[in-house]
């Protein structure tokens, strides 16, 4: 058990101890993370080399230096190197806010200031998720936005010369077969990945597409005669409807006034395909970490001036990627 004074031990915020501590934090849980679309990867370099083959995006091996390099294929392909994000929070856990812990019944003074530390950690932790969650949306729809909603970090479709796929399903007159309209989405996506199989379509909806989709006419008929009608009776508001091959999903984001999907859109994508959606974690910038395999998260801690606490920091270090852009397809909608 430290004493009071001894509080901000070396052993209690050494990377480690916070890092742990960091990565058993809950945080909220979010569609695309929770879907598993994704393959989460630690890598031990700063940047992603990808090239463009065949319609796929596929990673070059890392070799050692001096070491023969990857053998060259002889088919026309294009090359890139991307660079991994770096999302990074600072806050402090000054020695005034676990001042007078005994006197409020605590046991020791180091259980009062861990529970700080994972109040300021968790909140750090929570924004950085959060901004992952982010960039997997960016992912699936092919470009990679920063938090302000307007700067482009990288646009998968424009480094490799990829014309986006689209497609406009319309909903503005009850005759219309919604039904169709699914099946010439799955037909783009499977020929977009060739000989790769694929599950259900997925597709991520604003609240206005989703509320077209399960209100047309040709959806509910459907269900008309069928147990399903019971779903439909259901208040669907951000959840899932399966609908002609496609898991329609009626997401929720918007953090800071940012949409994770843009109002009267939709983004559909592939499930079931292994190892087309790739999440890379590089290390931390810090001399621990130098060449070792990223983590999802780290987190550190400094002593502040004149021993008056300490400054913690949150950081992770990911790239979204997917290997068959072509495969992407923004939806939008006709009502009237």
């Amino acid at each position: 058990m430290p004493p009071i004074n001894d509080i901000w031990q070396e052993d209690f915020w050494g990377l480690s101890s916070l890092t742990d501590a960091v990565n058993i934090l809950p945080y909220q849980p979010k569609m695309a993370d929770q879907m598993g679309i994704f393959k989460k990867q630690g890598i031990t370099t700063l940047t992603v080399s990808a090239e463009y083959k065949n319609g796929t995006v596929a990673l070059v091996p890392n070799t050692a230096r001096g070491a023969p390099g990857t053998p060259n294929s002889v088919e026309k392909r294009t090359g890139r190197a991307f660079s991994i994000m770096h999302l990074c929070l600072n806050d402090v856990v000054k020695a005034d806010d676990v001042q007078g812990v005994r006197a409020f019944g605590q046991a020791t003074a180091t259980e009062t200031v861990q529970g700080k530390v994972n109040e300021k950690m968790q909140s750090m932790k929570d924004k950085i998720a959060v901004t992952q969650e982010y960039h997997r949306l960016g992912a699936l729809k092919g470009k990679l936005m920063d938090s302000d909603g307007t700067t482009t970090i990288l646009d998968i479709h424009t480094e490799f010369g990829i014309a986006k796929p689209t497609q406009q399903f319309d909903f503005s007159s009850d005759s219309i077969d919604v039904r169709l309209q699914c099946m010439a989405l799955k037909r783009t996506i499977q020929a977009a990945l060739g000989e790769y199989s694929m599950g259900m379509v997925g597709v991520f909806c604003s609240d206005t597409w989703f509320d077209a989709l399960i209100g047309h006419a040709s959806v509910k008929d459907v269900f008309k005669y069928h147990p399903g009608a019971v779903t439909l009776a259901e208040n669907l508001a951000y959840e899932v409807f399966d609908f002609a091959g496609c898991r329609f999903v009626n997401y929720r984001g918007n953090v800071s006034s940012q949409d994770f999907i843009e109002d009267d859109h939709a983004q559909a994508f592939p499930l079931g395909t292994n190892g087309l959606f790739g999440e890379y974690y590089g290390p931390a910038d810090y001399n621990e970490t130098v060449n070792t395999t990223g983590l999802q998260f780290y987190a550190k801690s400094e002593r502040m001036a004149m021993d008056k606490g300490m400054t913690l920091e949150v950081q992770s270090n990911p790239l979204m990627l997917c290997h068959r852009p072509q495969a992407l397809v923004d939806l939008t909608m006709i009502t009237t």
